[in-house]
């Protein structure tokens, strides 16, 4: 376990990868199961077709989340909001803190 900026940047790796990986398997597993008549044999199992084609979604979807992730960071760079390393703490808070002065 390291910071949560590096568990977020691990998160949003796996997510791209797993969805790749989703993606693809989900497309093959639909694609040579897709249920077709090639004269008087039947094959493919359209159950199969229809979990292949969900798992396929579901790849994309993960990689469209893995995505945005990756969009959102590179705005919040650019825009530079990224909260600096504090380099000492803060001076101890005065009664004036408390009026706005």
């Amino acid at each position: 376990m390291g910071t949560p900026r590096e568990d977020a940047e691990n998160a949003v790796v796996f997510l791209a990868v797993g969805g790749v990986l989703a993606s693809v398997l989900g497309g093959v597993l639909a694609a040579t199961q897709w249920p077709s008549d090639q004269g008087f044999e039947h094959h493919g199992n359209a159950f199969v077709a229809f979990v292949g084609a969900a798992i396929g979604l579901l790849g994309q979807l993960a990689l469209f989340v893995a995505l945005v992730a990756v969009g959102a960071r590179l705005g919040v760079r650019w825009s530079g909001l990224l909260d600096p390393e504090p380099s000492e703490p803060p001076p101890p808070r005065s009664y004036l803190d408390e009026d706005g002065l």
